[in-house]
Formats: C-alpha cells, structure tokens, sequence
C-alpha cells in the first residue's frame, strides 16, 4: 500500500509539473508592441466648402499599431476626429481661416504626431496637387500590397480615376484615391496617370508601377510584399508632409 500510495504521488507531481512548464511557454510570452511612427493624413492641407459633407480624411502611419487619436486645437465646427480610427469626418457649418491642427497618435509605447491644415471657404475651390506616397514600385505578384495612399493640397478632391486601367488586381479606390489589391500577373513598367477632381476643377498624378515575380523582385527597391517595412523613400515623404503648403 505504501508502494502504491508514493507512486501515485510522484504520478500527480509529475502531471502538475508537466501542466505548468506546458502552461508557461504558451501563455508566458511576452509580446511587445513599438511605437507608432511616421503618421499623415490623406490632405495634409485642405480647403473644405462650408455646408457640404467632406470625404473622410484618413491617417496612415508604421511602427507600432496607433490604439488612440486626438486633435489639438478643436477641428472646425461640423467636423470631428474619430479616436479609434483617426478619420476626420462631417460637413463644416461655418467659415474657418487656416488652422494648423495636430493629430497624435498612442499607444502603450508611445506616440506620434502629424499635421494638418484646414480652411472652410463659402465655396469650394480647385485642388492645388495631388502626389502619391511612392511614385515609382515594383509589387510581387499573388502578394498583397501596402496600400498606396495619395496626399493632396488646396480643394479637397471628391472624385479619382486612374488611366490606363491598372494591373490586373489593382484597383484604385474613387473617393480615396488608395491604390490596394493583390496583382495577378508580371507586368511590365507602366506609367498610370491618377486625376483627383471637384466641382471646380482637376489634378494628376503619375504612378510607376510594376508586377515581378518573387525571385526577380526579391532584392529590388520599393518592394511591398506581406509585413514589408516602409521604404526610406516613403519615410522622407512622411517627413516632408509636416511641411504644410503656405
């Protein structure tokens, strides 16, 4: 009986021990999160027209996943900044000056920042430029890309298009003006001309866009395949968005 008793203790240790290593290299990681870096809005500088609904104005950003946003100082009467997302939204109701605005962006690292400036006019006015955040790139096919997001100054565009039609599993977003999507098939360098427009008047964008398999495209510049960093070329353009139009 005794026999039988100690073995059946050593059983129970043994389980116990077993369930706690078991336990402890699944639930002991620790998983750390960076801080969010290199945040924009789509219109870095924007003209809205009073009374009139205005297409969101959505933040980009690398690093660490941005879990909260805030505005300093108030954004115009009509509009908000949703904390979760970081979109400006709603329909300005009174005319506004030029207001430099500051967007930041946290989480349990650290923050961000970035700024913006808008003005409400009676009217709406034409756009001034329109660029994209990587003008020249080279995707992998059956990847998905980064999205490409454009930046704007003067009117807000309401309306984009893009001509030729963009490589098979592309697609280039109307009321953005992102470019997102898988590409399908090796494609050759081509030139794709982005018109932003309003009521008012228009602007353009060329973007230089290639498909290459994998292998060939595995040690070029302006790669973005799953989970790629931003190129430094983005990030100099990132930079170069607080520098707001005068």
């Amino acid at each position: 009986m005794q026999t039988t008793g100690c073995l059946t203790g050593l059983l129970l240790l043994l389980v116990m021990l077993f369930a706690g290593c078991h336990g402890g290299s699944s639930g002991g990681a620790v998983v750390t999160q960076g801080p969010p870096a290199g945040m924009t809005e789509r219109d870095e500088y924007v003209v809205y027209a009073e009374g009139q609904e205005i297409v969101p104005d959505t933040p980009s950003s690398s690093g660490g996943t941005i879990t909260h946003y805030s505005v300093s100082p108030p954004l115009p009467a009509g509009l908000s900044l949703n904390p979760q997302t970081g979109a400006i939204t709603g329909t300005p109701t009174t005319v506004s000056n030029a207001t430099v605005y500051t967007v930041t962006g946290t989480n349990a690292a650290g923050s961000t920042t970035t700024l913006v400036e808008i003005e409400v006019k009676s009217t709406a006015v034409a756009p001034d430029s329109l660029s994209y955040l990587d003008d020249s790139v080279i995707y992998v096919t059956n990847s998905a890309i980064t999205p490409n997001a454009p930046t704007a100054s003067g009117g807000e565009i309401t309306q984009f298009s893009v001509s030729p039609a963009l490589p098979a599993g592309l697609a280039l977003d109307p009321q953005t003006g992102i470019i997102s999507g898988t590409p399908t098939a090796v494609t050759s360098p081509a030139v794709y001309t982005v018109t932003g427009s309003n009521s008012v008047d228009s602007v353009q964008a060329q973007v230089d866009i290639r498909s290459a398999g994998a292998e060939r495209a595995a040690d070029r510049p302006h790669l973005y395949g799953p989970g790629a960093c931003i190129h430094p070329r983005q990030a100099n353009r990132l930079q170069r968005s607080a520098v707001l139009r005068r």
